[in-house]
């Protein structure tokens, strides 16, 4: 046994239990009562984890105070986001989100373009996000150059042409989706 190490992290009891206030406050709509905590726990000496993280990308990308704006918040989850020791899917995913969710797709496909690996979130993050600000063309491309397609992925895309008030292009592609 004393061969043997792990390089993972494990969390403090404690602050598991820190993890799920941050979260229950994140659940229920109150992010910015979960960075708040956050920044608290911080300051009674707790650090946050792999399991922090993820949750904190999420209050940043959400905090949509009038008085803070959306060009704060994309900045606050890019720090915490930089902070994280392991970046996985879920985190790269979270920061894609918070991006496509404030219309900076520009941003968005640089952080797209640099995932070291995707998941069919991320491919749907990015059309969610394309459709939202009008750019049908670039979430087609980003739709076509999917590997494998869920139902999000063709709901999402058949809602861009939609938006884009192009009906025929909405029905061709819904035809073209499996059953």
């Amino acid at each position: 046994m004393a061969g043997l190490s792990c390089n993972c992290v494990l969390p403090s009891p404690e602050m598991r239990k820190w993890n799920e206030i941050i979260k229950k406050n994140m659940l229920n709509g109150d992010a910015i009562q979960a960075m708040v905590t956050y920044v608290n726990v911080q300051e009674i000496g707790f650090h946050a984890d792999n399991f922090t993280f993820p949750i904190l990308l999420k209050a940043a990308g959400r905090w949509s105070s009038p008085c803070i704006g959306s060009h704060r918040c994309v900045a606050d989850a890019c720090k915490v986001f930089e902070k994280m020791p392991v970046k996985d899917v879920v985190a790269w995913n979270s920061i894609l989100d918070a991006y496509a969710a404030t219309g900076k797709m520009d941003d968005a496909l640089k952080v797209f373009n640099s995932m070291p690996s995707k998941d069919l979130s991320s491919f749907n993050i990015m059309i969610s996000g394309y459709s939202s600000t009008g750019k049908t063309l670039s979430a087609r491309s980003i739709f076509d150059n999917m590997a494998e397609k869920d139902i999000v992925s063709w709901n999402s895309m058949i809602l861009a042409y939609i938006q884009g008030e192009d009906m025929e292009r909405a029905c061709d592609l819904f035809r073209e989706m499996p059953a």
